[in-house]
């Protein structure tokens, strides 16, 4: 009996409570779950981009190693020999492309008269998977290399 009196004067509120609860977690919990996977896509495309661009800067290292010889000018083919290359990291392909910007692209007058000035440009590419499809991202470093 006493245990009646309790919940005599409350009828109805704990069922209100318990509904209010529900109803708050299954608003609140698709929000949370939104935010973690964009913050997931977030990270793995930054760590995309991170991967190109070291692939990117591993390329015109390469090329460095050619720039002051006085042997090597624009023309010659030591610069557009290197193939393109498929790297696979993390299950993601990456496919490394260089060549020498053509005189057309060139802005500067001065460059483009002076075959000692070697323009590379180094792309990389590389697919990625979203909730929307497949989507291809791209990355490209331009570095001038001197033979003087």
């Amino acid at each position: 009996m006493k245990l009646r009196g309790v919940f005599k004067g409350n009828s109805g509120h704990m069922y209100l409570e318990s509904v209010f609860a529900i109803l708050l977690i299954g608003l609140v919990f698709p929000v949370i779950m939104g935010v973690v996977m964009q913050a997931n896509r977030t990270s793995r495309f930054a760590g995309d981009v991170t991967v190109a661009t070291s692939l990117a800067k591993e390329r015109l290292e390469f090329f460095k190693r050619y720039e002051r010889t006085r042997t090597y000018n624009r023309n010659h083919n030591v610069w557009t020999s290197v193939p393109q290359e498929v790297i696979t990291i993390n299950g993601v392909n990456y496919t490394v492309r260089s060549r020498v910007i053509p005189n057309a692209e060139i802005p500067n007058t001065n460059i483009r008269a002076n075959l000692d000035i070697i323009p590379i440009e180094v792309t990389v590419t590389w697919n990625t998977r979203t909730t929307e499809g497949t989507g291809t991202r791209a990355i490209s470093l331009v570095s001038y290399f001197m033979n003087y």
